[in-house]
């Protein structure tokens, strides 16, 4: 229960204001909270839920995921805020690319790829995680070639980033079987 109240409240709170009378006062306008409440928003939504279906409790598999599935959707929240620069910065919204810059945004967003590879390689080299798992190097590895080496791809192509997220989402569930599978 406790899920779907935090799910509700920041799906709601994400577009509307915590108060009608301060219409801009909403997690959407907030300097990275926007980001962060994303990232819990989506991670949680996508890794708690079946993890209490099975009445299962959270393990290290499950806050390895959670890290890895919550830098991912920062990734592509501040990849998207940097596609809409110029519109965020005409409506006033502070986001990581209009505070920082476009160059330190990308050191950013690659900082959390290579955590997700890092979190990854380091379960492979420990054998904490099958190698199923490596097939999750590929996204991180495909972020960070667009993030170093073709950056205007991800500012001027709006159906890039929906592409990227089509194939993320095939992806997961892609993974989730053979997680279910192979471990």
């Amino acid at each position: 229960m406790t899920l779907i109240i935090f799910g509700a409240a920041v799906g709601y709170f994400y577009n509307t204001p915590l108060w009608p009378s301060k219409p801009h006062l909403r997690l959407k306008n907030m300097f990275i909270v926007k980001n962060l409440s994303s990232g819990a928003g989506w991670s949680a939504g996508l890794l708690v839920f079946p993890m209490l279906r099975v009445h299962a409790q959270p393990d290290w598999m499950f806050f390895t995921a959670f890290a890895y599935m919550f830098a991912m959707v920062m990734t592509y929240e501040i990849m998207w805020d940097m596609r809409d620069t110029a519109g965020d910065n005409k409506a006033g919204i502070k986001t990581l690319p209009i505070v920082l810059g476009i160059n330190k945004t990308r050191i950013y967003t690659a900082t959390l790829q290579f955590i997700c590879l890092g979190i990854i390689i380091g379960g492979l080299i420990n054998a904490r995680l099958t190698p199923v798992w490596s097939l999750h190097l590929f996204p991180s590895m495909i972020l960070l070639a667009l993030i170093i080496f073709f950056p205007q791809m991800i500012r001027f192509n709006r159906g890039l980033s929906h592409l990227l997220i089509m194939a993320i989402s095939i992806y997961a569930c892609l993974s989730g079987f053979l997680a279910t599978r192979f471990g």
